[in-house]
């Protein structure tokens, strides 16, 4: 269910910002993605970001569309990766550290 609705948001993202024609789908597969392991999940998001480049990426760009592409991609990606609705995930892309140490406080 998660995958197929990481696909959809993909296209509805690409779609709103006008850069993918409303053919341009790309499926993302969840299967075998163990997010207890933190290199496991940051290849999962590198596929996610690399197929939302790929929905988004106008066929005839124009001098400007690299602009709209981004903004595609980002929107897309930031989609994709609430739709997974993993913590993991959510940290590897808000370029959180691996590991985060908690301050200590003084007495």
């Amino acid at each position: 269910m998660k995958r197929a609705l990481a696909s959809v948001v993909l296209l509805a993202a690409a779609l709103s910002a006008g850069s993918a024609s409303a053919d341009m789908s790309k499926e993302v597969s969840l299967k075998g993605v163990d997010f207890n392991d933190r290199v496991a999940v940051e290849r999962l998001y590198q596929r996610l970001k690399l197929t939302a480049r790929r929905v988004c990426r106008d066929p005839l760009p124009g001098p400007f569309d690299i602009y709209a592409d981004g903004e595609c991609t980002r929107t897309a990606l930031d989609k994709a990766v609430a739709a997974v609705d993993r913590p993991q995930l959510q940290l590897v892309h808000s370029g959180a550290p691996a590991r985060v140490q908690m301050a200590r406080r003084s007495r």
